[in-house]
């Protein structure tokens, strides 16, 4: 009698146990078959600044090592260990595996499909698939990035498409639910003053960028910088930066269905234009620097506050350094910048490519968005433009545009504040 009273506790655990793994089956798992035969799977959908498709509940995660990988893959979870992020940006990740068919119609690495979401009302975005995230039991993980999307509506349709036409479709939640506030577009155009420069926004175009993959969509702003009421060609737009009240942000849009996006523009002075002294550094004429050469300069200066030392200017080479101790310059010049970093526990090395000549410097004080910038001419009078500044074994450098066969620079150094200016528009009003 008691062995069948065990027997019977252990089936009832044992149906107990099937039972809480059913229940904690991912409820989202729905499949779609390819034309080439892959199956798709969707497993996921997360939202944030940072993404995983590891779909597993708690107790699966803990105890998963005791499952086999067979019945936990027959069970749609997905244990890929790979993480996504996308800066402080929100935006929707969609996750899939899929069982490749039999020839497989896949382009680089990727199925020959892709998403989109539609909100019902008109808005569809398609989404920029990443890279493969590793594999699961037979099947691959892939995600799959919507940085702007409609964030109103409770559910969203996602749409799987290939170059045929539409192979099937999802409801899914969308968890970017709200409540959002509802944005005021102004009349164009508007006007927005930063110090003595006005701003005027003109006019809003909308671009069909048909040559990319996918197709995409650009706002294009006319905008024109005044001082004392007359267009003043000094200032250049520098970057545009488009958001809506439900967090979409990007360069080119945001969700077109919202009343207003606000614009954000960054300018910047023209290289080319007048400054005053009292605005730049002037520095003592020195050689161009032959390959796998520094010339000192140890020159200092302070412009608003900004407190400069340059130490020298670079050849383009790679800069070898063990233990901050400069051991070994290239003669070759790299095809691009970059570094790498090496350790053996004793000693540590770093390589640093350089592939065009620079000044490098340390520089104190110098305001969050502003810049550097480097202009001057050679030794037969012909102009040296530079590239943004950046940061290469505590000095900042800027690279410099040196006209072949030049012998001799003299450079000016000039600290560069930019200039904000903030537009609400209705993105109805685009011309298209």
């Amino acid at each position: 009698m008691r062995k069948w009273i065990v027997l019977a506790v252990g089936l009832a655990l044992a149906f107990a146990a099937v039972f809480a793994v059913i229940r904690a089956r991912p409820a989202m798992a729905r499949t779609l078959r390819l034309r080439d035969g892959s199956v798709l799977h969707l497993n996921l959908v997360t939202f944030g600044t940072s993404h995983s498709p590891d779909n597993r509940p708690k107790w699966v995660t803990q105890w998963g090592r005791f499952m086999p990988a067979s019945l936990e893959d027959a069970l749609g979870y997905v244990s890929g260990s790979c993480t996504m992020s996308h800066g402080n940006n929100t935006n929707l990740m969609v996750w899939t595996t899929i069982s490749r068919g039999n020839p497989p119609n896949w382009v680089m690495g990727f199925p020959a499909i892709e998403m989109e979401l539609d909100d019902g009302h008109g808005n569809v975005v398609t989404g920029n698939q990443g890279s493969s995230c590793g594999t699961t039991g037979a099947k691959t993980i892939f995600g799959t990035v919507f940085e702007n999307f409609p964030r109103r509506d409770p559910t969203l349709t996602l749409r799987v498409r290939d170059a045929v036409g539409t192979l099937g479709e999802f409801v899914i939640a969308n968890p970017a639910k709200g409540p959002f506030a509802e944005w005021k577009p102004q009349p164009l155009p508007q006007r927005v003053t930063n110090g003595d420069i006005m701003f005027r926004l003109e006019s809003v175009a909308r671009r069909e960028l048909t040559n990319w993959t996918p197709p995409s969509i650009q706002y294009v702003p006319t905008i024109t910088a005044m001082k004392a009421g007359v267009a003043d060609p000094a200032w250049v737009l520098d970057s545009v930066f488009y958001a809506d009240a439900t967090g979409n942000t990007g360069w080119n849009r945001v969700c077109e269905t919202e009343s207003a996006w606000k614009l954000t523009t960054t300018w910047f002075r023209n290289p080319e234009s007048p400054h005053a002294d009292d605005e730049l550094i002037r520095l003592p004429s020195v050689p161009v620097p032959a390959p796998g050469q520094r010339v000192p300069y140890a020159t200092t200066g302070i412009v608003h506050g900004v407190e400069f030392r340059i130490e020298g200017i670079a050849a383009a080479a790679t800069y070898t350094w063990s233990n901050n101790v400069l051991t070994h310059v290239s003669t070759n010049v790299p095809s691009g910048n970059g570094s790498s970093t090496s350790s053996d526990g004793r000693s540590r090395t770093e390589r640093f490519d350089r592939s065009m000549p620079h000044l490098y410097m340390t520089v104190s004080n110098l305001p969050a968005g502003d810049r550097l910038m480097i202009r001057g001419r050679d030794d037969r009078g012909r102009p040296v433009g530079s590239n943004r500044g950046s940061e290469y074994k505590g000095w900042i450098t800027v690279d410099l545009k040196i006209p072949p066969g030049a012998k001799t620079l003299d450079l000016e150094l000039i600290p560069q504040s930019q200039r904000v200016a903030e537009f609400h528009f209705d993105p109805k009003l685009a011309h298209r």
